[in-house]
């Protein structure tokens, strides 16, 4: 379906009134919740170039995505106000912070208490996953991942939230 400009929350010409106002439908009013839950905007903190080019592809080129790459978790911690995003995905171990540490910082953060992460890391011991999870994250993915399913994992991670 097409959103209609003239009338937020309402889809397609042919639900909207002439007065631009949204239809009620079984008698409940067709909300803008589909527009404000939608996922758009993921910001991604990742100290090395290579996986930031394919976190990059994975996620705008093939997922449509609106992407923030950050180089570090101060980067981040920076970034994150002005951007917005709706999902967080944290590099476990960066330069200057870890993905932990960097999580708890943004959790600080009014905004960003609640906006769902996951974690990616190349170190997947049990123990060390188990640490990982304790965070609230959504999920924890190892690396290397399959970048050809990663819009679509972050997709039913935030539509099981």
């Amino acid at each position: 379906m097409e959103k209609s400009p003239a009338a937020p929350g309402c889809f397609s010409v042919r639900n909207r009134r002439k007065d631009n106002t949204c239809p009620v439908v079984r008698g409940l009013v067709i909300s803008t919740r589909m527009e404000t839950d939608r996922l758009q905007r993921i910001l991604v903190a990742e100290d090395e170039s290579d996986w930031q080019d394919i976190h990059r592809m994975a996620l705008e080129t093939m997922g449509g995505f609106t992407v923030k790459i950050c180089s570090n978790g101060k980067e981040a911690l920076k970034a994150a106000p002005g951007f917005k995003p709706d999902f967080l995905i944290l590099d476990v171990m960066m330069g200057d912070m870890t993905g932990m540490q960097l999580l708890n910082e943004l959790r600080a953060l009014p905004d960003f208490a609640d906006t769902p992460a996951i974690f990616l890391t190349a170190r997947a011991q049990a123990h060390e996953l188990e640490e990982y999870r304790s965070y609230s994250v959504a999920e924890v993915i190892s690396k290397p991942y399959d970048p050809m399913s990663l819009a679509e994992r972050i997709r039913g991670i935030w539509s099981a939230l």
